[in-house]
């Protein structure tokens, strides 16, 4: 490209698709199990960006909870999330047809997150977005997670271009941390899970609608110079 963007990596939770209300049911159906009470969508969202064992972490401490295994109530989570079948998740507004407009303009597209890379499987599928991506790296793909930089690495080399030449969209305070540490061009998606306002987290560029993701694109890769701030 005539910019110097080869490919873009995406966040999935807040940044691709509003996720939370099936992540936030299942959860509750693993808090009840514990006798605890249940999140509200805006605790669910705000505990979503770092994986399921911090989710779990975040909920039970919430309610004060000791947890004397927390493997076992990752694993309670996730039956419960898998159970979902997602069926209250779906891709913002606009997401499919930015996708296949980055597409058309020959750029390679990667997904980097946090949730393990299976259930980001299921959930790109259920949502109809897997076959746009030429690499997905979850969150156990290669036994560290972001905001170490490993994962967007993978992720590009995945998808055949070097860090150099991406832009990666996130939603939030890890993705942004996660940009730091790779020294990328970096978009943030206003819609979704962040805790931090825009100023805070400084992003090369900003979007709200999917409509402006080209040009948040571009914007994000010259403000950056090729070299995160």
């Amino acid at each position: 490209m005539e910019n110097g963007v080869k490919a873009v990596l995406f966040d999935l939770d807040g940044t691709l698709v509003h996720s939370a209300p099936d992540m936030g049911a299942a959860m509750n159906a693993a808090l009840a199990e514990y006798g605890l009470g249940a999140l509200t969508l805006d605790e669910a969202k705000s505990f979503v960006g770092d994986g399921a064992r911090r989710l779990v972490e975040r909920s039970f401490a919430r309610f004060d909870a000791p947890l004397d295994d927390v493997d076992a109530a990752v694993k309670r989570f996730q039956a419960h999330y898998a159970a979902t079948d997602h069926a209250h998740s779906h891709p913002y507004p606009g997401v499919a047809d930015a996708l296949d407009r980055l597409r058309a303009r020959g750029l390679t597209l990667g997904l980097c997150t946090n949730k393990d890379e299976a259930p980001a499987r299921a959930l790109m599928d259920v949502v109809g977005l897997a076959d746009r991506f030429a690499a997905i790296v979850g969150g156990d793909t290669v036994g560290v997670r972001k905001p170490d930089p490993k994962p967007l690495a993978a992720c590009a080399e995945r998808c055949g271009v070097a860090l150099a030449d991406i832009v990666f969209v996130g939603d939030g305070e890890t993705d942004r941390a996660t940009a730091r540490a790779a020294d990328v061009a970096f978009a943030l998606h206003t819609e979704g899970y962040r805790k931090s306002d825009v100023a805070t987290l400084a992003p090369h560029a900003s979007f709200a609608a999917y409509a402006d993701l080209d040009a948040a694109l571009d914007r994000a890769f010259a403000a950056a110079g090729r070299s995160a701030a």
